[in-house]
């Protein structure tokens, strides 16, 4: 059951296909090199200053909750390959996709030419983000 908080919550149940927003977790996920193609690296003359973005606002939010919250509503310690993905379907044409793997301790988004795979289910369920009652009365 997810409790209201100021954070994050990965709520289950038993039907993810009709979420718009939800999440799988895996576990025993194996790190597969896939290579990496190029690298990119931001000009030097860049002066622009960084607009808002769902992507990175939801990214570094997430990844935040996952390594310094309680965000699942039920008994789980994270172990080395865990794999979490989370999809939001209201956001863009196509939707957002993250995915995170806990690797040395924490959380990690997966870097450019890495992937997880062969990773048995553990969870799924719908994201939640409920506001703490203090912020619902006022």
């Amino acid at each position: 059951m997810c409790t209201p908080g100021p954070h994050f919550k990965f709520c289950t149940c038993s039907d993810t296909s009709h979420l718009r927003d939800y999440w799988v977790l895996t576990t025993g996920n194996k790190e597969v090199d896939t290579g990496v193609v190029g690298s990119i690296s931001m000009p030097s003359d860049l002066s622009e200053p960084e607009h808002f973005s769902n992507d990175s606002f939801f990214h570094a939010r997430i990844s935040f909750d996952l390594n310094n919250s309680q965000v699942f509503d039920f008994a789980y310690e994270p172990k080395e390959g865990d794999k979490i993905e989370v999809h939001f379907k209201e956001f863009e044409e196509d939707g957002l996709e993250m995915v995170w793997v806990y690797l040395n301790g924490e959380f990690q988004s997966l870097g450019m030419g890495v992937d997880y795979v062969e990773g048995t289910s553990l969870e799924r369920g719908k994201v939640c983000f409920v506001p703490s009652p203090a912020k619902l009365q006022s």
